[in-house]
Order: C-alpha cells, then structure tokens, then sequence
C-alpha cells in the first residue's frame, strides 16, 4: 500500500471536487456525501455503488490529473446516482446479462449534462481530458470518447429505460440477420414492433463473446413457458466511442462487490452504507438548491432542473391526500391552546399577574426502518414527513427511527443530510410502540408514525404523545389501535 501516491491521490480528488462546486455551486452536498475507497491495479476503472463508495486507482487518479477525475466524479453524480440508475434497473427488471447494455443507456441518457456542466467550468472539467467549450460543446464532446445519444443515433433527453430497450431492440434485430448481412448499422435507429418471431431464438451467435444462456432476448423478455434466462448482451460501439463500467449506481452491483472485496484484501478500510433516510436527505437538499439556483436565474442544465422538479414533486401515493388535513387539525386545535406563564408579567396595583402564552405547534415523526420496510416504502415516509413540514403550521419538528429500538429524537433545522444523521436505518424486527414513546419525550402535539404496519402496538397511548396519526404506506390487513387515528393505503 503506497502511502505516498494515495496522499497525492486525495489531494486531486479535493481539486475535482474543489472544480464541481465551483462549476454548479447547488451540487455541493452531492459532491461531499461521496467517499472514496483505492483499489490498487484497476487502472482506469472508475466505479461507484449504491452507498456512494467510489472506487479507484490511486495511481489512475494522479496519472490523469484534477480535470479529468472531475469529469469522472461528475458522471458518478450526475447521471447515475442522482439519476437512480441501480433502483430503475430493478423496477424494469433489466436482467443482470444487460447489465452493460443498462450502463450504457445510462450514460447516454445523462452524459449531456456533464457536456453541459463541463462547458460552463472554464475548461477546468475535462471529460476525458478534453476541453469543451460553450460554442462547440456537441463536436469538442465526441472527442472525450465518451457514450453519447448523439453518437447512438438516440434523442438526447428521453429517459435511461427507453434507451435501454432501444438499444436493445437493435441488438436483437442484429442477431437475427443472416450472417454477412450488415445492411442494418449500428447506428441505425429501430422503429420496427419489438420483437416477433426471433425474440425467442437467440442463439449462441452472439457477436461479441459467443455466449448464451437461453432463450432470453435484449428486452428480458421471454415467450412460451416459464421465464426465460437472458443471453447477454455486449453491444459493439461505434469507432471512437468507449462505455465506462461504472458498477452498482449503473446497475451492476456484481462488479462494485468485487472491488470492495479486493480493496478489503488490499488492507483498505470500507466505510458503512448509508441510511436510506440520509440519502434521501442529502437528495432533498440537492433538488431544493436546484431550484433556488433556476430561480435566481442561474446557470442550470435543464436535464439537471427537471431532476429536482421531480423529486420535489408530491409523492404519488394513496395516504398523502388525507394526512395533511390530519396533521394540521392537530396543529390547528395546539395553536388554539393558550396558558399562563410568568415568563412575561404585566403589573398592575402593585401585583404580578402572568401573561397569557399560545403553544407552538410541535409535530414528531416516527419512521419504521425495520427489514420489512422496503427502500420505497422508506423514501416516500421521509418524502411526506417533509412535505409536512415544509408545507408551513408546524414551528419545530422532531424525527425518530425506530425498528425494534429508536433512536435518539433529532430536531428537524431544514432539510439537509446533517439534519437528520442521527436517524439512521433499521433492519431488525418491529415496534412502533417505541418509536412512540421515544417521540412523546419531546412533548409532541402531534405525533406521525410512517409504518407498514407489520407491528405490535402498546394497549394505551404512551402518555405525552398528542394526537397519533399512524401512516400505512402500503396496503395491510394488519389491526391498528383505536387510540389513534389512521390514513391506510389504498392501492391494490
């Protein structure tokens, strides 16, 4: 382990991201939360996985120098992790043998904006070492050798999934011309219907390293009975043009497993993953100083400002209709309150009467992390729980994670990843009678419990909680208590 090299290593790395939130200021807590973990010998390999762990060479990094490790850096954040390459993969059911072919559909869907990003740094991020000017951007762009639609014969802006089957889609077509027929490009675009007669057929031609597995095509699709295995899929790129491997924010989470692994073996220490409530928090924070920067008339990439508008768009779920009117009913009857206090006195004849005070309105909420809470179900709990706040009427909210045991309360001061560290995931069994309990202690007026439901819960209310609003994020059968009023999912 050369101590020496990894010192400078991290002295470009603090460069990079030194250039990143000068060139786009509103990434600043994207570009901290990343941690970096060497891995000796990997060369140019640059990868990141779901816990926003880069791993990479050391000796790569001081080779090529702050502009291009930048540009790197960027891609990690830009396009695949803010882009949630690796849950959209899941929720296509994009098999694990297109797991290339979804990464370069990833990069083709978001590499425009780090093209964007790069033009608006002075020259200071250079994607494969490459200088992109404003003006020439497109063309000083295909220099870099970097994946792009343009040079796919794809529309620049449409989504990662509809270029993956696009691409795909071409794959499959290519496999069933006859062999010496090469009137069909690679850069031609389909528009044929996907897939008839030879979408069942894919046999072990495959252009690239002759493999199959089945009866799988480019789509993941199969016909006939049972599920077919997907034959992979390794597409050839034009001349000029070279995918990065990025690992599990891309979708394969077999190759950042190995690095870990390796790294582990090199005597490296691996940092912890993350809390999927942190996360959220950090995204959050970044959409909300998108928008502050669009606002304000700043130079924003409009890949980058539709980004935000969706995550900070309401959350489409059944429960969300109903839970604020709840909540602000409880706030509502708080400020209502009133009480004598002597913090302020008025005299009168000589004698000190007390002053009548109004409550502030206190709202705690409680997040199930428990192991069958899913990371949706996790994500959309903290998306409300935050509309809630942000929507106004509340003057202090407090957060509380709770599995079989919660944490801490932590008072809610804006929405930043900082804001809610101490809330950290779950994993084990489930008992939001806790969760209530640990929120009761900060004198709540109104307490939301975001769960699945999968829990037991205490026969009373825990004295000190206020009115109990329990959240099911997805439809149960399970019993809930008659002391608190509750807003269950709807959805089939």
């Amino acid at each position: 382990m050369n101590q020496d090299i990894r010192k400078k290593a991290r002295e470009v790395v603090a460069g990079a991201r030194g250039i990143i939130k000068a060139a786009a200021p509103y990434l600043d807590g994207e570009a901290d939360s990343f941690v970096w973990v060497w891995v000796d010998g990997i060369g140019d390999t640059f990868a990141c996985d779901e816990a926003r762990r880069i791993y990479a060479d050391p000796a790569y990094v001081v080779k090529v120098g702050v502009g291009t490790v930048a540009a790197d850096f960027l891609h990690e954040i830009v396009v695949h992790t803010m882009g949630d390459h690796f849950k959209r993969q899941r929720a296509v059911g994009v098999p694990e043998a297109h797991s290339k072919l979804w990464n370069i559909a990833g990069d083709a869907a978001g590499n425009h904006i780090v093209r964007e990003i790069a033009a608006l740094s002075m020259g200071r991020i250079t994607p494969g070492g490459i200088r992109i000017n404003p003006g020439t951007q497109v063309d000083d762009f295909a220099k870099s050798q970097w994946v792009t639609a343009h040079g796919l014969n794809l529309e620049e802006g449409t989504t990662v999934e509809a270029m993956y089957f696009e691409l795909a889609e071409r794959e499959s077509k290519k496999q069933e011309q006859p062999k010496g027929d090469k009137s069909q490009s690679q850069g031609d675009k389909s528009q044929g219907q996907k897939g008839q007669k030879g979408q069942s057929q894919s046999q072990s031609q495959g252009e690239s390293d002759g493999e199959s597995d089945g009866d799988g095509e480019g789509q993941g699709q199969g016909q006939g009975g049972g599920k077919p295995k997907a034959s992979p899929i390794n597409p050839t790129l034009p001349p000029g043009m070279k995918p990065k491997a990025c690992g599990g924010c891309a979708g394969d989470k077999r190759m950042t497993d190995e690095l870990r692994e390796k790294a582990k073996a090199q005597g490296e220490s691996i940092p912890d993953e993350r809390s999927p409530i942190e996360l959220e928090g950090i995204r959050q924070a970044t959409a909300q100083k998108i928008k502050a920067a669009a606002d304000g008339r700043g130079n924003v990439p409009g890949g980058i400002k539709r980004w935000a508008d969706d995550v900070l768009a309401p959350p489409k779920v059944d429960w969300r209709r109903e839970l604020p009117n709840l909540v602000k009913r409880g706030v509502s009857l708080a400020k209502g309150k009133v009480d004598f206090t002597f913090a302020k006195t008025r005299k009168r004849a000589g004698v000190i009467n007390p002053t009548m005070a109004s409550f502030k309105p206190r709202v705690a909420m409680v997040f199930d992390t428990s192991g069958s809470m899913s990371d949706a179900d996790i994500t959309n709990s903290i998306v409300e729980g935050v509309g809630l706040v942000r929507k106004g009427g509340v003057d202090e909210a407090w957060i509380i994670a709770c599995d079989t045991a919660p944490t801490k309360p932590a008072k809610m001061k804006g929405l930043s990843g900082k804001s809610i560290k101490e809330v950290l995931a779950g994993g084990g069994g489930t008992d939001m009678g806790a969760g209530i309990r640990a929120a009761a202690k900060v004198k709540p007026h109104v307490t939301v419990v975001f769960t699945d439901l999968d829990t037991g819960w205490p026969t009373e209310k825990p004295v000190g909680a206020g009115e109990v609003i329990i959240v099911g994020v997805r439809k149960s059968n399970c019993p809930t208590p008659e002391w608190a009023r509750k807003v269950l999912d709807a959805s089939k």
